[in-house]
């Protein structure tokens, strides 16, 4: 438990500093969960026949609570195709921030990692390996690198991500934009 001093009361309480942050982290968090939703809304629009239903609820989900991810947003829509353990597919394309090495990243500039990714959990390894291989393999997708889950549950689900490190807004933009492309490329080799 931390102890709350007087003087951090107070400072909270100057110029209204913690109502302002709290302003700030709500608009933070609705401009990235519309940037989310319209790449979630491009990809199940791109005439995937058969792999989102027209009337597609999504989960929103929010982890700010330090784990192995420092905080993740996101958005998850489940998909038509199930498994063979009869749990269906659901792409989640979030933001998520993680130590640098939690993706091999041991020479990264910013203590947190933050990047755009997008997973499809329940998905097979197979097809993942290879999409993974052609990625690494094609300067069509320079941008994009090839991660583990990360995840606040006690089990992992998806058998990888595809992430653009990100470090300022255009970044966001930019990485959704090449990830959606992505997916919509692969994501029906990435389901069979």
């Amino acid at each position: 438990m931390t102890l709350v001093t007087n003087d951090t009361l107070t400072d909270g309480l100057t110029n209204d500093r913690y109502v302002k942050a709290v302003r700030l982290v709500d608009d933070f968090e609705d401009e990235v969960y519309d940037r989310i939703k319209d790449t979630l809304d491009d990809i199940m629009t791109s005439e995937q026949e058969g792999l989102f239903d027209n009337n597609l609820d999504y989960d929103k989900g929010h982890n700010p609570t330090p784990g192995p991810t420092y905080g993740t947003l996101r958005f998850e829509g489940t998909m038509m195709q199930t498994n063979s353990d009869g749990n269906n597919l659901k792409l989640n394309i979030g933001l998520e921030w993680v130590e640098p090495e939690t993706q091999g990243r041991d020479e990264w500039p910013e203590p947190l990692l933050c990047y755009v990714y997008y997973k499809i959990k329940y998905a097979p390894t197979e097809p993942f390996q290879a999409v993974s291989a052609a990625t690494r393999e094609s300067n069509e997708w320079d941008a994009i690198s090839v991660g583990d889950e990360q995840w606040d549950s006690g089990q992992r689900v998806a058998p990888g991500i595809f992430y653009v490190p990100i470090v300022d807004g255009d970044d966001i933009e930019e990485g959704l934009s090449v990830l959606g492309d992505h997916c919509t490329t692969f994501v029906q080799q990435m389901v069979e």
